[in-house]
């Protein structure tokens, strides 16, 4: 019995333990900075790994759905961009500069980590409603 009752924690530790978790589901979208599309693979691989406690699977459920459909929008963005960019200045180049595709993917990214660190710090202040602005998918 003894064993039993040293096993279980107190409500402070589980909190804490659930916000490292969703911490470690929200920073590894962040992975999708180097390698496209990881950031939903390593979000719901972590996500699955974890989600046996309820505030996990509900933060972690949030945080698939912001990197899916900020995925499907960055994908019709950069899509688009050549077709915007061309009906309006009549040109595929911009002067010297980069492509442009490739500065709006640059821009897309600095806006997801924005969104992911801004969620670490909702999650630091000990406040689980991440995302509220984006529906659960699944």
């Amino acid at each position: 019995v003894e064993q039993l009752s040293s096993r279980q924690e107190n409500p402070i530790e589980q909190s804490q333990i659930a916000i490292t978790k969703i911490k470690l589901i929200n920073f590894s979208s962040l992975a999708g900075l180097a390698i496209p599309f990881s950031n939903l693979y390593f979000t719901i691989f972590f996500w699955r790994k974890n989600r046996e406690i309820a505030t996990v699977n509900e933060a972690g459920k949030k945080i698939i759905s912001f990197q899916l459909l900020w995925t499907l929008g960055a994908l019709l963005i950069v899509f688009l961009t050549p077709f915007i960019q061309y009906s309006i200045i009549q040109s595929h180049v911009i002067g010297r500069l980069p492509p442009t595709v490739f500065l709006v993917y640059i821009v897309l990214l600095l806006l997801n980590l924005v969104f992911t660190i801004r969620t670490a710090i909702q999650l630091q202040r000990g406040k689980f409603e991440i995302y509220s602005f984006i529906p659960v998918l699944f």
